[in-house]
């Protein structure tokens, strides 16, 4: 922690993550995280993800939430990169932005559905930062499988990964 008075303050929270970056044409398209949840009881293990989001802050807190699930997590930061990393990786599920640059997302959702990739039918998990009552709907309505409102909470990402891919949450144990 960094304090002036007059100021202001500024903290800086460090943590230790695993993170293997791929590569193709020399350019940084995609980055995978490993599992570190391996060896624990969870619904989701061997589940494999795409997120895409242009913010990196955001990538790793959904990368470090699902990896925590047991799902591995490989992350794109714009649709474009995420059309590529389709071409790359087999995934179960997206969660995709809906405000980037380059492609946004609903367009990305379009690209998506209109492929004739196997990939056309994955759930896509819109996670945004609109979060008005009727966002839900307009991106349900566009073709979403399920909505994500930021800031991201454990038991939504939870609940509309269940929904979306049709598992059950293996229950926690209350603190004892």
């Amino acid at each position: 922690m960094e304090s002036e008075l007059g100021k202001g303050s500024t903290f800086t929270l460090s943590f230790r993550a695993p993170v293997e970056a791929h590569y193709t044409n020399g350019e940084e398209t995609a980055v995978a995280v490993r599992d570190e949840a391996e060896g624990k009881a969870s619904a989701f293990s061997g589940v494999k993800a795409l997120v895409v989001d242009d913010n990196i802050v955001n990538q790793q807190v959904a990368a470090l939430l699902l990896g925590a699930l047991g799902v591995t997590v490989t992350v794109a930061e714009n649709g474009r990169a995420a059309l590529d990393a389709l071409e790359l990786y087999d995934v179960d599920c997206i969660f995709l932005d809906m405000q980037m640059p380059v492609m946004d997302g609903p367009a990305t959702l379009a690209h998506i559905r209109a492929s004739d990739k196997p990939w056309r039918d994955v759930p896509v998990i819109a996670m945004t930062a609109d979060a008005m009552a009727t966002d839900r709907d307009r991106y349900l309505a566009m073709g979403m499988t399920g909505y994500i409102a930021k800031p991201i909470s454990t038991g939504e990402l939870e609940q509309e990964m269940s929904a979306a891919l049709n598992i059950a949450p293996i229950p926690r144990r209350a603190a004892g």
